[in-house]
């Protein structure tokens, strides 16, 4: 990857986070409420989640990138708060299309078990204008398997320029019948989770690193150079078909409502260390595991 510095001479930005931001209202409660009744134990955090997530991990990374964000917020005051956060953290926002409301998300964290519920809104529309990703080298979408993705940031997926490094992470759990190959054609990087395999490969038989999961992977890695894959366990590193693994010996506090965005900062460390200098495969994944352990510990 050290051909990266001299290509991103000729972008004005090292990075462009694409893809939805959430305004994310998570309540945790010792246990799911019965139907019909009354309950005053649970607390509230406010935050914004989607691609904030990743853009906040880059950032604590990494003060020097020249970051900037593709999204749609609403004309509302969520959307303001939103753009606020992005000057705070030095994150050109002015490709951001601004229309109807902010896209919300509700979470409902159960420590008894530690189990959620997220019920999510898409309330902004598809912007008539064309967003701009082609200023710069690096652009990151997510979540490239969600319907509402394909629909708002689709086209800006297969409309790749000379010379620019795509990447992005998927998310859907359960196994549709969207066919993705003309969107993963245009990958040069791909970061997901075992959870995803299914869904990935059509097929019920991935599970976990397997055979069947590990046959596939290998298969996908002919046209996308490199491919992560990770779980609480292990992770993997397919560079141009060669693999690396390593195990993760961090410990996780599920019960954190924080662990909601854990991939998405493993995800920022990869990148990160991907654009930013040259390590080893290895070590990569070991501090990518280490990141989003502390995220999840609270420790960011």
């Amino acid at each position: 990857m050290a051909y990266m510095t001299y290509l991103q001479k000729k972008f004005r930005f090292d990075i462009c986070i694409c893809g939805h931001t959430m305004k994310d209202t998570i309540y945790t409660l010792k246990k799911y409420p019965k139907e019909s009744s009354d309950t005053r134990d649970a607390t509230l955090i406010n935050r914004f989640g989607g691609i904030t997530n990743t853009i906040k991990g880059i950032r604590y990374l990494n003060k020097k990138i020249i970051m900037k964000s593709v999204s749609i917020l609403g004309k509302d005051q969520d959307g303001d708060n939103a753009i606020q956060e992005l000057k705070n953290l030095k994150v050109d926002y002015k490709s951001i299309a601004r229309n109807s409301f902010t896209n919300d998300v509700l979470i409902l964290i159960s420590k008894l078990k530690s189990t959620k519920t997220v019920i999510v809104r898409f309330l902004s529309k598809k912007p008539k204008k064309k967003m701009n990703i082609s200023d710069s080298f690096w652009v990151h979408f997510m979540y490239l398997d969600n319907m509402q993705f394909i629909d708002k940031f689709g086209n800006l997926v297969l409309d790749k320029k000379p010379g620019q490094f795509f990447s992005a992470d998927i998310s859907d759990k359960t196994i549709n019948q969207f066919n993705l190959d003309k969107y993963l054609n245009k990958l040069d990087c791909l970061i997901f989770s075992t959870k995803e395999l299914p869904t990935l490969f059509k097929d019920t038989k991935c599970k976990e690193f397997n055979k069947t999961s590990m046959a596939n992977i290998l298969k996908l890695s002919k046209k996308i150079n490199y491919i992560i894959v990770h779980n609480k366990k292990k992770s993997i590193y397919v560079d141009h078909g060669k693999i690396f693994s390593v195990k993760n010996n961090n410990k996780i506090d599920y019960k954190n409502p924080n662990i909601l965005g854990a991939g998405d900062h493993f995800a920022a460390s990869i990148i990160n260390d991907m654009i930013s200098k040259k390590v080893p495969p290895a070590k990569m994944l070991k501090k990518a595991h280490k990141f989003s352990s502390n995220y999840c510990l609270g420790k960011l």
